[in-house]
């Protein structure tokens, strides 16, 4: 009820099954990446594990909401907010990922996993550089999210 009256958006990013063999069989888990925002610069990431969908996708949101920060967002010319205000870069495992600001109606450019990232955050424009390995949708999720995480407006004030 507070996500609707808020206007909070859910998007689930990646599902993996895992895998477990043991002396039983076969065991299957289920990881789920979800991020939550209102785009309008508020923006949560989170990962779950567990046995059924179900949980593990309730239990991701429900620590997204937990994780949520307040992103600094800038402007090009001074007419709307829509871009990151300064370069900044995120690392995780062998994928770097550098966001810079962009003029309104660029566009983002970069994975699709990215573009959904910045769709729930509210930023419209941006010019992403990836180095490392883009197939990688989990590192590349975490990568953009260390970036996004270096815009918390609660480190600046």
């Amino acid at each position: 009820i507070v996500d609707y009256i808020l206007g909070y958006k859910e998007e689930v990013i990646k599902v993996t099954p895992l895998y477990d063999f043991n002396a039983s069989g076969r065991r299957v888990r289920y990881r789920f990446i979800t991020v939550i925002g209102d785009g309008e610069g508020n923006f949560g990431y989170a990962e779950k594990v567990h046995k059924q969908e179900a949980v593990a996708v309730c239990k991701a949101t429900e620590k997204a909401y937990r994780t949520k920060c307040v992103l600094m967002r800038g402007n090009w010319d001074l007419s709307t907010v829509e871009t990151v205000p300064f370069t900044v870069r995120g690392r995780y495992g062998r994928v770097m990922v550098q966001l810079k600001p962009a003029p309104s109606g660029a566009g983002i450019n970069g994975p699709a996993v990215c573009r959904k990232l910045f769709r729930v955050a509210g930023i419209t424009s941006c010019v992403m550089v990836v180095r490392g390995d883009k197939r990688k949708v989990i590192n590349l999720a975490r990568a953009t999210n260390a970036a996004l995480s270096k815009l918390d407006s609660r480190l600046f004030f």
